[in-house]
């Protein structure tokens, strides 16, 4: 079965802040394991196998691992002004203004912004020429991004200052001819960024190189 929660009801009741989430009950409607992103996979088996034997036992609960992540993954970050006000260091772009910004460098868990942006309810539009910068903890880097009109985007990648490096590359990215790391951003979608084999802290920039740029969210694994 698939939950539709169009209005984030069941999403909100979990207090939930991650994306991927898994949150496993047992027959009686008690949550016994929450699992935080992805690769978990073993762990959560071993869970259900747990509560599968534990039959038709109305008894006291088995003892199951500790509720949480794992590690200090990043949360979602949100760029529009409607959301992004816990994202954006320096504060958001209020919806229907144009500034020019040139915040200091981002923190852990911080996005920083430098040039001209414009902002909106559900997005942030990043002029020719802009760049936004973002301190993470994680393996893997995604982002919703959109051309901000009809032809697509390319938008420089960069992994700690430099060039993302082979290992670290994610699906969406290439690399031009002078080692340049970049994006092309046709349409509304998820891109991946980056994919490690482990959390890692890293700064994440990304420079609007030839057209507007629609930033939704940043989300990890």
């Amino acid at each position: 079965p698939v939950l539709n929660d169009p209005d984030m009801a069941v999403w909100d009741s979990f207090q939930n802040q991650y994306w991927p989430a898994t949150y496993l009950t047992d027959r009686n409607g008690r949550l016994r394991l929450t699992e935080i992103g992805e690769g978990n996979d073993a762990k959560v088996e071993q869970a259900v196998r747990t509560l599968l034997n534990e039959g038709g036992d109305a008894g006291p609960a088995t003892a199951m691992p500790e509720a949480g992540p794992p590690n200090p993954l990043t949360e979602e970050r949100y760029l529009g002004a409607d959301r992004g006000i816990s994202s954006i260091a320096e504060g958001i772009v209020p919806a229907g203004t144009t500034v020019t910004r040139h915040d200091d460098p981002a923190g852990q868990d911080e996005i920083a912004l430098s040039g001209s942006f414009t902002g909106a309810d559900q997005y942030l539009v990043a002029q020719k020429g802009a760049r936004v910068q973002l301190g993470f903890n994680a393996a893997d880097v995604y982002t919703v991004v959109a051309p901000d009109g009809p032809q697509p985007v390319t938008v420089t990648v960069e992994l700690d200052g430099k060039p993302v490096p082979p290992a670290d590359r994610g699906k969406d990215v290439t690399v031009l001819p002078d080692g340049t790391t970049v994006a092309t951003i046709t349409q509304d979608d998820l891109y991946t960024l980056v994919q490690g084999t482990s959390n890692r802290e890293g700064e994440l920039t990304l420079t609007a190189r030839d057209r507007p740029l629609r930033l939704f969210t940043f989300t990890f694994g």
